[in-house]
């Protein structure tokens, strides 16, 4: 929607060169309205700052159109109303969870391999604690939480019992926490947002990371 090598021009829907493929995608209401949303926020962005879109804040812009309800994906298998609604919206918007299509899959487990490479890119000793720890083909709670611990310089047990505390109460996560089982994607995306905070990371207008 940001038009390359021209300034303050955004394009939506039909005005978008894209392949036959994508352009059956972008007919959908709900792909239109995120669409629509998107260059919304990026004008309102750039008309308050009195900036151009050369120097969009991408994460800025992202962050108010989840304050007013809007998606930065067109998630349906997580509503709006669902308390994890955002985490999932902010965990998904940096690649750390890949969706299928349009659905999430929050009861789904996710593998090492998935999480893997957007750990290294994001956090700079990922690399280390993969290569000590050798997590198995399936992430468990233990796991992530372990990560957690590491990069927050955080003790192991300290984080454990914080989070068996906030499980129910805070995070609103169902059943009970146990280190040794594989961490279900809606865990992983609320704990992640929660505690690593991969949306706070800034990115460049094509979603990389920006050090």
């Amino acid at each position: 929607m940001v038009v390359k090598d021209l300034d303050n021009l955004l394009v939506t829907e039909k005005a978008i060169s894209v392949t036959s493929l994508v352009n059956a995608r972008t007919s959908t209401p709900s792909v239109q309205m995120t669409l629509g949303q998107g260059v919304g926020a990026t004008a309102t962005y750039v008309a308050f700052f009195k900036t151009t879109t050369k120097h969009l804040s991408v994460r800025t812009i992202q962050g108010e159109i989840l304050d007013y309800k809007g998606y930065l994906l067109p998630i349906t298998d997580i509503q709006q109303k669902d308390p994890h609604w955002r985490a999932v919206q902010q965990v998904c918007a940096t690649g750390m969870l890949k969706r299928k299509g349009v659905l999430f899959g929050p009861n789904e487990i996710v593998t090492t391999e998935e999480v893997k490479p957007v750990f290294d890119e994001i956090y700079t000793r990922a690399f280390i604690w993969f290569n000590k720890e050798k997590p198995g083909e399936k992430l468990t709670l233990g796991n992530l939480l372990y990560f957690i611990s590491d990069y927050t310089l955080t003790d192991k047990s300290t984080l454990e019992n914080s989070v068996k505390k906030l499980w129910k109460p805070i995070f609103k996560l169902p059943g009970e926490l146990d280190v040794n089982r594989p961490v279900t994607r809606l865990e992983f995306a609320v704990l992640a947002n929660k505690y690593l905070n991969p949306f706070a990371k800034t990115v460049d207008i094509s979603g990389k990371i920006v050090n």
